[in-house]
């Protein structure tokens, strides 16, 4: 199958644009070849839903990247990458993600990323690791330096995330578990 690699403003961030194939009896979308990735290959998957109004992050992981699909809904993608030695280091990026126009996002580790549904949403994440509380990390969605117009002002949150820190303290944080994986491409 032939698909549309779309690179973003932000290194090691693709977004794969997937071709759906439809018939009157319904469609078909492939959402994950092993040739379409990076290094990074999928260990495990989840599938996530969230209701109206909800918004999940600012996450960052250390050794994981994650793979996501909108199975039903719509969502906005939040990004900025923290990577100290990147070349889009602080670079943000903000942007609707669907179903009726399907794609793969490969957020690779170092990149934090949240997840806002103004509409019940269920997408499905890949991740290159098993998921773990260990390579869990965030600041606050809303924090300036993120430079993300949400259009929202009072989300739906998860005690995690509305007790997070500042980003400059996430970025402390990581630059203090500096590791290999948090390489830029």
């Amino acid at each position: 199958m032939t698909i549309e690699i779309v690179s973003i403003d932000i290194a090691g961030v693709s977004k794969f644009k997937l071709k759906t194939h439809a018939d009157n009896r319904g469609c078909l979308t492939e959402y994950f070849r092993g040739c379409w990735s990076s290094d990074y290959q999928p260990l495990q998957w989840s599938v996530t839903t969230s209701s109206r109004n909800v918004l999940r992050g600012m996450h960052v992981h250390l050794w994981r990247c994650d793979y996501l699909f909108v199975l039903s809904g719509e969502m906005t993608l939040g990004l900025c990458d923290i990577r100290t030695d990147s070349p889009t280091f602080m670079k943000s990026w903000l942007g609707p993600v669907n179903f009726e126009q399907p794609q793969i996002w490969l957020i690779p580790p170092g990149v934090a990323h949240g997840f806002y549904t103004p509409e019940d949403c269920m997408y499905l994440i890949g991740t290159s690791t098993y998921w773990s509380m260990d390579d869990e990390f965030s600041c606050l969605w809303d924090d300036p330096e993120l430079d993300l117009s949400w259009g929202v002002k009072t989300p739906e949150l998860s005690s995690r995330d509305t007790n997070a820190g500042s980003l400059a303290q996430l970025v402390r944080e990581i630059r203090g578990l500096k590791s290999a994986f948090l390489k830029a491409p």
